[in-house]
């Protein structure tokens, strides 16, 4: 069964939660504008990550990972970059 899941955070909007927690959609995509933010609650695993605030600045970890995937998120060229809160963004190996 293909699953997908998208969340669009714009207009000052804000939502707390994890995306695709289990590793289990086929695709899950986020997209934040600068006004807005994520709070994490869990790990998350997005096939696609896009945020208007280049730092990531208001995405806020409280010390969970998001994964991305390296095929899907070329301008991250593959980096790990720290997140407010002690978590980080980070290439997902594939295993």
């Amino acid at each position: 069964m293909l699953t997908s899941r998208r969340k669009a955070l714009t207009d000052g909007s804000s939502w707390r939660g994890s995306l695709n927690e289990d590793n289990q959609a086929d695709s899950a995509s986020i997209a934040l504008d600068r006004s807005s933010s994520w709070e994490l609650t869990a790990n998350s695993y997005v096939t696609s990550i896009s945020d208007k605030d280049a730092s990531f600045a208001n995405i806020k970890s409280n010390g969970h990972n998001i994964y991305y995937d390296t095929s899907q998120n070329s301008a991250l060229a593959g980096r790990t970059i720290d997140l407010p809160g002690g978590g980080k963004l980070l290439p997902q190996t594939k295993g």
